[in-house]
């Protein structure tokens, strides 16, 4: 019997390897967003900073929300917004959006549970003006922890951006951020922190804990 334990802990450890949820309790993004002027040839870019914070339960149902501000405004429900709550679904691990000025409707944020050729469908896709589907699903790790990676393009085009959406961290381009295809302006992340730990680095100038204190989002 115990055998017959250990080998199905082994396995479900195997299946569930690399499955890292999101830990959005005290979590911060920093993300560098350019812009491109075609007539006068010059690039400004901008810092970004996304930060979230524990608020516990905010209705009467059993949810655990979290509050999180950007300094660059998010498009929810076709609304400039800075401030949101956030919940992960405990069974799905899918993550929830919605806006501090409405407490009905509430928007798919993230969602990992999809396989090669399956549709995002989620509120960071509402700028896209054609499906963003899903073309490569693999592991890889960031600062020591195993992450799943979900690899979208527009219509599947070969030839199209590539998006990058990573577990437990968001997307290369940041965690709350209306994806695009624009050429002349997007957004890079260049590290994220939760509860102080680095758990991404665009590169070797990101510090082990967050280096700049965020500003606070506005409503």
């Amino acid at each position: 019997m115990n055998i017959k334990l250990t080998i199905l802990f082994l396995i479900s450890t195997l299946f569930t390897f690399g499955q890292e949820s999101f830990n959005l309790n005290n979590s911060h993004w920093y993300i560098l967003s350019t812009s491109w002027d075609a007539d006068e040839f010059k690039v400004a870019s901008k810092e970004v900073f996304q930060t979230s914070s524990k608020m516990g339960r905010i209705d009467s149902t059993e949810n655990i929300y979290f509050k999180v501000n950007t300094t660059e405004p998010f498009i929810l429900n076709n609304k400039l917004q800075k401030q949101f709550f956030v919940r992960q679904d405990s069974v799905t691990n899918n993550l929830y959006i919605r806006s501090f000025t409405d407490e009905v409707n509430e928007f798919l944020l993230y969602d990992f549970n999809l396989n090669v050729g399956d549709t995002i469908q989620t509120a960071i896709c509402s700028r896209l003006e054609a499906p963003l589907i899903v073309i490569n699903v693999k592991e890889e790790v960031y600062e020591g922890k195993v992450r799943k990676i979900i690899q979208a393009k527009v219509n599947a085009n070969e030839k199209g951006k590539t998006f990058t959406l990573i577990e437990g961290i968001g997307t290369t381009n940041g965690f709350i951020v209306n994806l695009s295809e624009e050429i002349e302006s997007g957004c890079i992340l260049k590290c994220a922190h939760s509860e102080n730990n680095l758990i991404f680095s665009k590169d070797d100038s990101c510090e082990a804990t967050p280096k700049l204190k965020p500003r606070p989002g506005k409503k």
